[in-house]
C-alpha cells in the first residue's frame, strides 16, 4: 500500500465522519466508554486518528502510518461504517 493510497483513504474516511457532524476528539488510553455513547465517542476518536495519520505522513513515520491506518480501518469496520471487503478494496491501487 502506497503513501498516496493511505492519504487518499484517510481523507475519504475523514470526510465521511465529518459529514456526519463529528469533530476530532482524542480518547485517553485508559478511557472507559459508556455503551450508549460508544459510537459518538469512537467516531470522534476516529477523526482524531485520521489527523494523526496525516501528521505521521508529513513527518515521515511510515511504520506509524501503517499501524494507525490499520487501527482506523478496524474502528470503521467495528462501527459498521464499512465492510471488510470495502476496506480491502480501499487498499488496492485503482486500475487506470
Amino acid at each position: 500500500m502506497t503513501e498516496e493510497l493511505i492519504i487518499r483513504d484517510v481523507k475519504k474516511y475523514k470526510e465521511e465522519l465529518t459529514r456526519e457532524g463529528f469533530v476530532a476528539e482524542k480518547l485517553e488510553p485508559d478511557a472507559v466508554i459508556d455503551v450508549e455513547m460508544h459510537h459518538v465517542l469512537v467516531k470522534k476518536h476516529a477523526l482524531w486518528v485520521c489527523d494523526q495519520i496525516l501528521h505521521f505522513v508529513e513527518v515521515g513515520a511510515p511504520d506509524l502510518v501503517l499501524m494507525w491506518f490499520g487501527f482506523l480501518q478496524g474502528i470503521l469496520w467495528m462501527l459498521g461504517e464499512h465492510t471488510i471487503e470495502e476496506l480491502r478494496q480501499d487498499n488496492v491501487e485503482p486500475v487506470k
